[in-house]
């Protein structure tokens, strides 16, 4: 309409986009397209079935609490100034705070007594172990760097600071490897951390009995034989307590299902990918590949690139004969 066309917004319509016809030449490669993505799903399906399946178990626990913690506290606070005639006392030997203990579950020295204890180096490298002759198939053990990366692949850790929970979870080819090792794992911590905890506090009593000897003020010694009480009780504490670090909740158990790999996810991005990649090659030959030809001053209907042109493709082709 001539109003339409007097309007300063009308556009003519050679300029607009036609959508429809777009879609419709998208549309009429629909074999192509289909044929792409199918492929693609064809050669994920085989290779999601040789990825090696691994299971996580998973144990859950809290951080245990020190019974001995606030009364210790109380005692070092009554030392006051008189804590300048003995130096420095030792801190709280009790349970170490929970951040510690997260660090030292995922520490590598704590790392190499777990593999050490479980003798963990022949399975983690099978491919590497010669089972019959029970030695390494090059003569020399995997590094303990190689060991480290491997466990972080597997290990799993979740704090919860709001409920105060931990997660740990270990994956491995076995269900029931995953759920032993996941329950040795933490068991094996909390052996290590009380340990640590009695040798401080031994460390404390031998500290506290020096000073308690070298020093005749009366009311610094009813300090000092407080404090030796409670490093002693820590030590009596420790060896009762089962869950030293942390309270088992939920022992890990051996896993249903596996964790990875994940084949229906697989198939599901490897079909998206081929769609993705079929639509973009639909739309470059439709669109782009006219426009290029043009540019060089080409036929529309001649081929881009010409095969005997191109020495590789012509011996692939067997034109070159």
């Amino acid at each position: 309409m001539s109003s339409d066309k007097s309007n300063e917004f009308y556009i003519p319509d050679d300029n607009l986009i036609d959508f429809t016809g777009i879609l419709s030449k998208i549309v009429s490669f629909w074999k192509y397209i289909i044929g792409v993505s199918a492929l693609f799903v064809i050669v994920t399906i085989p290779f999601s079935l040789s990825l090696t399946p691994y299971y996580r178990a998973t144990v859950l626990m809290a951080p245990a609490e020190d019974p001995n913690s606030g009364a210790l506290s109380a005692l070092q606070s009554q030392l006051g100034g008189l804590s300048s005639f003995i130096g420095a006392i030792p801190a709280s030997s009790g349970t170490m705070n929970i951040y510690t203990s997260i660090a030292i579950l995922n520490s590598r020295t704590f790392t190499d007594i777990f593999i050490d204890k479980k003798d963990l180096l022949p399975i983690l490298f099978k491919e590497k172990w010669d089972s019959d002759k029970g030695d390494w198939k090059s003569g020399k053990p995997p590094t303990r760097v190689s060991a480290h990366l491997l466990m972080d692949q597997i290990r799993f850790t979740n704090y919860d600071n709001q409920k105060g929970l931990i997660r740990l979870s270990l994956e491995w080819t076995d269900p029931e490897t995953a759920a032993e090792w996941t329950n040795s794992y933490i068991a094996l911590l909390n052996d290590y951390v009380r340990e640590q905890a009695k040798d401080e506090a031994q460390r404390s009593i031998d500290f506290l009995e020096k000073e308690l000897m070298e020093t005749s003020v009366v009311s610094l010694q009813t300090v000092l034989f407080g404090m030796i009480e409670q490093q002693t009780q820590t030590i009596m504490l420790a060896d009762a307590r089962t869950d030293y670090a942390f309270k088992i909740i939920d022992k890990a158990v051996v896993p249903d299902e596996r964790s990875r790999p994940n084949r229906t996810i697989m198939v599901i991005i490897a079909a998206f990918a081929g769609l993705s990649l079929s639509l973009f090659a639909t739309v470059f030959y439709i669109y782009t590949l006219p426009f290029i030809k043009r540019v060089l001053g080409m036929d529309e209907s001649e081929p881009l690139f010409n095969i005997d042109t191109i020495p590789f493709l012509k011996r692939l082709t067997g034109k070159d004969r």
